[in-house]
């Protein structure tokens, strides 16, 4: 007989690529790696059974593990800073989350990842009430029966619209998410420097925000014990291949990538992206007891049991 056969969905991003390719095997297990199309695409088709082994918002995995106990979470993460992902007009007043009280604030999902994020930030680094903003989805959330506190204002008259013509027009005075935006013609960071907010926040905080997690069935844990290791390992292997390219892989358009990279290893850490659940804990745990703050999930099952604790 040959070798089990794992089917393992995720985006494409330097820190794939190896896995993707093929580059990176495992002896003891054939992979079948797929290329999604988006995360909303892989964290459907991996909550559908379509894949084994997928790429996860981790929110969405959190409110999910609440009732099925059929997957579990690895210790391998997609992470980003949030203070230069929000944005508003050029001759904006805003100057920093402060000034967002009582204005509307555009997000395309309410319950993605970056906004729990999001709205820690504001509450517990900020001090600001994420109630007294009016929050403008984009889109309805990617699954069906989740919570709206009443603590919250939520206007839902925004969906399907485009959050540059929103804020062009000053329907909106804030957009907020975890990547630029395609169109930033008369956009700016919210904060006037974000690089330095953001480093202050790390250095007060030590918090690098984590949004996606890749997820296992918790059958195929219990049928090849080894699995789980052999994955992160493969995983790590992946991430370091991607590191080691990203000067060349980006040359094109950041001529000085190397130098960045470098720079980066300085202000942080040379180990601050890596995998595994020693070294990650505390920012799940900080993640986590938002989640059930906010009231998008009771808290009633542990985080510890919704992961695979190893690393």
């Amino acid at each position: 007989m040959g070798n089990p056969v794992i089917r393992i969905g995720c985006t494409q991003y330097l820190h794939t690529e190896a896995m993707l390719l093929g580059t990176l095997t495992l002896d003891e297990f054939d992979l079948h790696p797929e290329r999604a199309k988006s995360i909303d695409e892989c964290t459907l088709k991996t909550l559908g059974g379509e894949y084994d082994v997928g790429e996860c918002s981790l929110a969405t995995f959190l409110k999910i593990s609440e009732a099925r106990t059929d997957l579990k979470a690895l210790p391998v993460f997609s992470r980003k800073f949030l203070h230069h992902y929000q944005f508003c007009r050029v001759d904006s007043s805003i100057q920093n989350p402060g000034d967002l009280a009582g204005k509307k604030v555009a997000i395309p999902q309410f319950w993605i990842t970056a906004g729990i994020w999001h709205r820690w930030l504001l509450e517990n680094y900020y001090k600001i009430d994420a109630g007294l903003i009016t929050w403008c989805p984009l889109q309805l959330d990617r699954i069906e029966g989740v919570p709206y506190p009443k603590r919250y204002q939520i206007d839902w008259g925004y969906v399907g619209e485009s959050a540059p013509r929103l804020l062009r027009n000053r329907e909106v005075d804030c957009f907020i998410y975890a990547r630029k935006l395609d169109d930033s013609r008369g956009i700016r960071t919210v904060h006037p420097d974000p690089m330095a907010e953001t480093m202050n926040f790390y250095h007060d905080l030590q918090v690098i925000p984590i949004t996606h997690v890749f997820v296992i069935k918790a059958e195929l844990l219990k049928t090849y014990p080894s699995l789980a290791g052999a994955l992160i390992k493969l995983f790590e292997a992946s991430r370091c291949l991607g590191l080691k390219d990203v000067g060349n892989s980006v040359s094109m358009y950041l001529p000085f990538a190397d130098l960045h990279m470098q720079t980066t290893e300085e202000l942080l850490d040379v180990d601050w992206n890596s995998y595994g659940w020693s070294k990650n804990e505390y920012v799940l745990e900080t993640l986590y007891n938002a989640a059930c703050d906010q009231g998008f999930i009771s808290g009633e099952r542990s985080l510890e049991d919704r992961f695979v604790t190893l690393g």
